[in-house]
C-alpha cells in the first residue's frame, strides 16, 4: 500500500510543535546566557572587588556550566554587584 501524502496527523503536529517549542526555549536560554556573560565581562573589576566577588570565577562558571553558571551569577554575584 502506498503511503498517503498530505497534511500531518494530530500526533505529527504535536511532535512538530513540541520540537519547535524546545528549539525556541533552547535559543532563548542561549541568548540569555550570552547576555549574562557579556554583562559580567563588561562590569569593571573595581566593582567586583568592592562587592567581594570574583569576576574570573563567575565567568569561568558561566563558560563551563552554561546556563547553570549564569543562574549562579544572577542569584549570587549580581545582587552583590548592584548593592
Amino acid at each position: 500500500m502506498r503511503p498517503m501524502i498530505g497534511l500531518p496527523t494530530g500526533a505529527e503536529w504535536a511532535s512538530l510543535i513540541g520540537g519547535a517549542a524546545l528549539l525556541l526555549v533552547w535559543f532563548a536560554l542561549t541568548v540569555w546566557w550570552l547576555l549574562m556573560l557579556i554583562q559580567a565581562l563588561r562590569t569593571p573589576d573595581s566593582v567586583w572587588s568592592s562587592a567581594g566577588q570574583s569576576k574570573i570565577l563567575y565567568v569561568l562558571l558561566m563558560i563551563f556550566l552554561g546556563w547553570l553558571g549564569a543562574l549562579l551569577y544572577v542569584f549570587i554575584a549580581r545582587p552583590a554587584l548592584r548593592a
